[in-house]
């Protein structure tokens, strides 16, 4: 449809038609609102307000707790499954081996003997955390000298 001129709308608005409806609405007798219909219309739409209000309030605090919910289900899922087991399948990857577990006495000797090691190479230069571990096994400890700890 394509925009009238102000003269085309003009010309439209004084034909025979539109004064027929010109007249009709002219003619409608006019009644003032009453005063009590306006209260009541006032408060059907305040009531209908409130309740979109109510609804609207709940939503807001629903619709985040729930993606918040969601979002920690799925993060619990994805960093709650163990390292023996391969992601969706739920069986070990390879082929179980078992280990001997190392004896405490052993285990003490392994942690001093690194110590001292790191100690001896870093003196003061070097932070313990800079020192390789492959260099902590070619120390020069004799069984006499475990045998003094």
């Amino acid at each position: 449809m394509k925009p009238m001129g102000p003269d085309r709308i003009d010309e439209r608005l004084e034909e025979s038609g539109q004064q027929v409806v010109r007249a009709l609405v002219r003619d409608l007798p006019e009644e003032p609102v009453s005063l009590a219909w306006r209260s009541e219309l006032n408060e059907k739409l305040n009531k209908a307000a409130a309740s979109r209000r109510r609804v609207r309030r709940f939503w807001n605090i629903t619709a985040p707790s729930l993606a918040l919910s969601a979002a920690c289900a799925l993060a619990f899922m994805m960093l709650g499954r163990t390292g023996s087991q391969a992601p969706g399948i739920g069986q070990p990857t390879g082929p179980v081996v078992s280990r001997p577990a190392p004896d405490l006495a052993s285990e003490l000797v392994n942690a001093h003997q690194e110590a001292v090691f790191v100690s001896d190479v870093a003196g003061s230069g070097l932070a313990p955390t800079e020192v390789s571990e492959s260099s902590a096994q070619h120390g020069n400890i004799s069984d006499s000298d475990l045998e003094l700890l």
